[in-house]
């Protein structure tokens, strides 16, 4: 027994029915592992039949690609569309019940009616607290929020990016470190929008009297609606977001003229009065937040977005969109202070920083009321104005006396006065606002440089949590780094906290990390955790250092260890030196390019700039690839010592083996060229074997590519492979001559080869080689046909016995059956396909009985993987052996070994496990002594009656 791997079966696996397999992934969504592991557990009595399964897989994965890619746009799209920044420009109905979208930004999206099951696993939206979320359905079929770090993710603010694994698709929400299975499959929805109704204004019309579409409203695939803008017009918002105090109303003015219709949308809890004054080109919105005991009940929410829908007189549209919140400022911490941004609204503000845990809303409204009436200013309480810019950026040591101490914890607050009714400020309780951090301090110092690393000291106190990286000095960028980290906050390890540490730079990442370059400018950059998950570009904190540069001047030599290897088509050679080295240079190229380089100091410039850079104390090897026979290739190297000096250069000349044929004489003559026979006498007096290859003449992978796609590259393919497994070798005795022939067979009629042939004599040398071009027949001698001849075609005609048919929709269908040959006959038995006979796609075009005949010898006993049939020759004592293997576990160590198996029929068996949707029926020809073939009869494997091969009817 022979012990085969899982990977090993399914490799075997690979050669299977093309065009059967076409039928089977007509469907995209198909589970293809299930439908593989079916197969793969099917009869092992049955070797597979045709070529490769492989290109229709690769089919599958280009059109799996696409529906990423579609998935992909559909996430971005629906963000786009939730936040305003994108609209919809026209909706259009395909005739499959499809809509395609036109958005704004010239992109197109396709959205499908939602389907009767149930969904699983696809990324779906609900709402929470009244904002639109990313969410998945559960195991009944529920949608539940997508939480990272806790939190949810709102549609508006973040669109997930996708990847194909294993054949499905899946989605990311946290920059990769975590996927979730889209469910894109037959049980599925097939679009996260599943439909939408375009809404038109009550009476606007256009010029040729259409009503004027408004807006889109878009159904989800969880039941939610989205209310968007058909925007082919523009409106101007002068701020992106607006301060409303709890209870309170702020009015904002948008310049707009020649409005026909508009509608707003608020946050839940919210209201916007519009006051549209035609004459002056302007509308007045007038926002109402909710109260403060509103938001603490869950009955509104404290911010979100609020959009204003419009239609123009013209028959255009546009859409605008601004943030509502009772937050008066977002707050961004830094190293030495921080920046205080506020929206529209937001003139005047009170501040403060006090240890966590200490901030009392009682005492503070008391303390900031008592200065607002007039009272002393007080030192714990800071006063900002933002009446020209919106962003105020101030130091720790203006909002606290004393020092900061790394490690604890502090809490900024800030509030926003109101004004009463006679012009006086005043603050309220519930309206204050607290943001708290730990406060941490870094230091970061290079202590002592060297060639491929630096020794730092590197202190931090009170992180919680931290990256520590570096680049290349022109490749950084501290912005773009703050960016990435505030959308990815998880890639910061929280593991790393308070170090002090002085040693290696590069060994702070990786015991094994790569070396930096030498005589190169670095920045390292520190990035801590933030609470809020935003990253500023000050807590990108950066120090720039550079390692040693090489110098000339050493005497370390370098030399070849051993001989070179000296091939056809490359040289390699291992190089070292006898002192000790840090690195190496090396580099090779065809001879008459090594006179550009005239010294060693041109040649250590080139090494440096061009060459092959190993940081290493050992040997190393130097290899030229893609070279000619006889070319002359020049190597170079030099070594540098532990000084850092580059020492002398090392230059060797090496030549290409040579392309050397025998002196013999050969002859090769094409005798017979069967499909299944081809024979090739050949003669070479002084030979001890022959090589040679053969290949169909339009195959350009094997032919052109591998060959050479001529008689001498192929002569040449064979000296330089000798040992190629497709190099036959007429010593080996499986490939030995016969009467002085090489044969072939498993060939296929119709079709151009080319068998080019070489002869070996006694000391391995190979003559120059022969090529013989010639198109395959197929045996059949004359053709007794059956119209009009009845006796003589009778003689010998084969019995078929069908003796087992399942009609499995998963397996498709399968059946067995027995060709009993006539006396002295062979009898050839398939399984075919009639609507494969003259078929455009497949390539075929069988019109004619001696095609039809040699289809089926083709088919039988080719000696390859596509075998749909069996050949059965008489015998006198009438028993017919079967013999097969089977992969069995038979020790339990986890590998298939081969089990080789036999049984006893009164003929020739055949099994067929996948037979079309549609008529497969048993062809069957024979060929008596005289070397004529039958005309074939067929069966229908169903019923096994017999059936005209033409046209299917039943002959009785």
């Amino acid at each position: 027994m022979v012990a085969l791997s899982a990977n090993r079966l399914y490799a075997e696996y690979k050669h299977f029915n093309y065009n059967t397999m076409k039928k089977i992934y007509a469907n995209i969504k198909s589970t293809v592992c299930c439908l593989v592991a079916t197969l793969l557990l099917s009869s092992p009595m049955v070797s597979c039949s045709y070529d490769d399964i492989w290109n229709e897989i690769n089919n599958i994965k280009e059109e799996l690609a696409e529906l990423r890619e579609s998935l992909q746009t559909e996430l971005n799209a629906l963000k786009e569309l939730v936040n305003g920044s994108i609209t919809i420009k026209d909706v259009a109905q395909q005739a499959d019940g499809s809509k395609v979208l036109t958005l704004s930004d010239g992109s197109k999206i396709t959205i499908y009616p939602k389907g009767d099951k149930v969904p699983a696993n696809i990324i779906t939206t609900t709402t929470v607290d009244g904002v639109l979320c990313w969410a998945y359905y559960d195991g009944l079929g529920q949608a539940q929020p997508i939480l990272v770090g806790g939190k949810t993710i709102p549609v508006a603010e973040m669109a997930p990016i996708t990847q194909i694994t294993d054949g499905v698709i899946e989605v990311s929400f946290d920059g990769g470190k975590t996927w979730i299975l889209t469910g894109y499959d037959e049980s599925t929805v097939s679009s996260i929008i599943v439909d939408v109704k375009v809404v038109y204004s009550d009476w606007q019309t256009d010029a040729d009297g259409n009503l004027v579409p408004l807006y889109c409203e878009l159904t989800l695939v969880d039941g939610s609606t989205v209310k968007v803008g058909m925007q082919n017009g523009k409106i101007i918002v002068p701020f992106d977001s607006l301060f409303v105090p709890y209870g309170m109303d702020v009015p904002i003015s948008i310049e707009i003229s020649d409005v026909a219709d508009y509608m707003t949308t608020t946050p839940k809890g919210w209201e916007c009065d519009v006051q549209h004054n035609v004459k002056q080109g302007n509308m007045i919105l007038n926002f109402t937040a909710p109260t403060y005991e509103e938001v603490a009940a869950g009955s509104a929410v404290s911010s979100g977005v609020a959009k204003m829908m419009v239609v123009f007189n013209n028959g255009s549209s546009a859409i605008a969109s601004i943030k509502l919140t009772t937050n008066p400022a977002n707050i961004y911490f830094a190293p030495e202070g921080l920046y205080v941004e506020v929206g529209y609204g937001t003139n005047y503000m009170l501040c403060g920083l006090v240890s966590a845990g200490s901030f009392n809303g009682t005492t503070y409204t008391t303390a900031c009321n008592q200065m607002l009436s007039g009272g002393s200013a007080s030192s714990s309480i800071h006063e900002l104005s933002f009446m020209e810019e919106n962003t105020e950026y101030v130091l720790y040591t203006d909002l606290r006396s004393t020092a900061l101490k790394a490690g604890s914890e502090y809490s900024f607050w800030y509030v926003v006065p109101r004004t009463d009714e006679n012009g006086d400020m005043y603050v309220v309780a519930e309206e204050f606002c607290v943001e708290t951090f730990k406060y941490s301090t870094v230091e970061f110092e290079v202590v002592e440089t060297s060639y491929f690393d630096v020794t730092i000291n590197f202190n931090v106190a009170g992180s919680e949590g931290y990256m520590l990286g570096y680049t290349k000095a022109e490749e950084f960028d501290a912005a773009e780094l703050a960016e990435f980290y505030t959308e990815h906050p998880d890639y910061l390890n929280a593991t790393k906290t308070d170090v002090e540490y002085l040693g290696s730079f590069t060994a702070m990442f990786d015991i094994n990390a790569a070396n930096l370059q030498e005589d190169t400018d670095y920045v390292a950059w520190y990035i801590a955790k933030s609470r809020n998950g935003v990253i500023i570009v000050d807590n990108v904190l950066n120090w720039p250092f550079s390692t040693n540069a090489f110098e000339q001047g050493g005497t370390i030599e370098v030399q070849c260890v051993g001989d070179a290897k000296v091939e056809y088509e490359y040289v390699e050679l291992t190089l070292d030196t006898e002192e000790e080295h840090i690195a190496f240079f090396y580099n090779a190229m065809p001879s008459y390019m090594a006179s550009a380089y005239p010294d060693d100091s041109y040649v250590i410039d080139m090494l440096v700039n061009e060459g092959v850079k190993k940081v290493s104390t050992e040997s190393v090897v130097a290899r030229y690839d893609g070279a000619k026979p006889g070319d002359k290739l020049t190597f170079f190297a030099v070594a540098v010592d532990n000084e850092g000096k580059f020492g002398k250069v090392f230059k060797q000349e090496y030549t290409t083996r040579k392309i050397e044929y025998s002196a013999l004489t050969l002859e090769a003559t094409l005798v017979d060229y069967k499909i299944d026979n081809t024979r090739v006498l050949v003669e070479c007096e002084g030979a001890v074997a022959y090589r040679y290859v053969y290949a169909r003449t339009d195959d350009e992978k094997v032919w052109t590519n591998r060959y050479g796609g001529s008689e001498k590259l192929a002569g040449e393919f064979m000296i330089k492979n000798l040992d190629a497994s497709d190099v036959y070798n007429t010593a080996n005795e499986k490939y030995a001559l016969v009467d002085g022939h090489i044969c072939l067979s498993g060939l296929t009629s119709g079709e151009e080869y080319v068998i080019v042939v070489a002869a070996v004599d006694a000391e391995g040398k190979l003559t120059a080689p022969k090529a013989l071009y010639f198109s395959p027949i197929a045996n059949i001698g004359v053709v007794v046909t059956r119209e009009g001849n009845e006796a003589a075609w009778e003689v010998g005609k084969p019995t078929i016995t069908v003796l087992n048919f399942e009609d499995n929709p998963l397996l498709f269908y399968q059946f067995a059956w027995l060709f009993t040959p006539g006396e002295r006959t062979t009898a050839y038995s398939a399984a075919m396909f009639p609507a494969n006979f003259v078929n455009a796609d497949l390539g075929t075009n069988i019109d004619t009985v001696e095609k039809l005949i040699a289809d089926i010898i083709t088919s039988c006993d080719t000696g390859t993987m596509s075998e749909q049939g069996k050949s059965c020759e008489w015998n006198e004592s009438g028993i017919y052996i079967r013999r097969w293997t089977e992969w069995e576990d038979t020790d339990g160590d986890g590998y298939l070994e081969a089990v080789e198996k036999s049984e006893e029929h009164p003929g020739g068996y055949h099994f067929f496990p996948y037979g079309s949707s549609g008529n497969t029926y048993i062809y069957t020809t024979w060929v008596g002594e005289d070397g004529n073939f039958h005309e074939p009869f067929a069966i229908d494997a169903k019923t096994g009656k017999e059936v005209d091969i033409w046209t299917g009817a039943i002959i009785e």
